[in-house]
């Protein structure tokens, strides 16, 4: 690999970025340019269907959601559980449900 003073890294954990940041970096690892991928572990489970998407309430937004849930669970995607339709019970079983902390009342 020639010695060029730059390194390109992609980054593009989005369902809407995946494919095109695969291809780019296809193409630029073919031509043997200096070039990583961020977090190529998630991509790999992501591919491989491995991936966790988590759930969130519909009257949040989708938009950075993925921030919702802790670095370690690995949660790139989010979805509305209304939006999984005909397919809830198939997919009942594997989803892990989070426990809310109960509420009490605060007393002054």
């Amino acid at each position: 690999m020639p010695k060029s003073g730059f390194k390109v890294e992609l980054y593009g954990n989005a369902n809407t970025r995946l494919p095109e940041t695969i291809k780019m970096f296809l193409v630029i690892h073919q031509a043997n340019l200096p070039i990583t991928i961020a977090e190529p572990d998630n991509i790999r489970k992501r591919l491989l269907g491995q991936g966790n998407v988590g759930i969130i309430p519909i009257y949040d937004s989708l938009y950075q959601a993925n921030q919702f849930f802790r670095e370690e669970e690995g949660v790139f995607d989010v979805v509305y559980y209304e939006d999984l339709e005909k397919y809830k019970s198939q997919l009942a079983p594997f989803i892990r449900w989070e426990t809310l902390p109960i509420l009490r009342p605060r007393y002054f």
